[in-house]
């Protein structure tokens, strides 16, 4: 019985210690998951943000050639 007792602080000692690192493990993995997520979030946004200017970027081509001849236009007519 004595030597049963002395064994019962080690048992619940080894209890606490692995339950506290599976806690934490198991508390870092979701941590990373949200982190991970959250990045992924960014990154649509990063990609949205990209196509709008890929896009105003395009109009902007189009419409260079055409302001350009309104603007010689305008500069021969004098009133530039």
């Amino acid at each position: 019985m004595d030597q049963a007792l002395k064994f019962v602080p080690l048992i619940l000692t080894g209890t606490a210690a692995i339950g506290g690192f599976i806690y934490w493990h198991f508390k870092t993995l979701y941590g990373l998951k949200d982190e991970i997520h959250r990045i992924e979030i960014q990154v649509k946004d990063l990609d949205k943000k990209v196509a709008l200017q890929k896009q105003t970027t395009d109009k902007l081509a189009e419409l260079y050639p055409l302001l350009t001849k309104i603007f010689d236009m305008l500069q021969a007519k004098g009133q530039i």
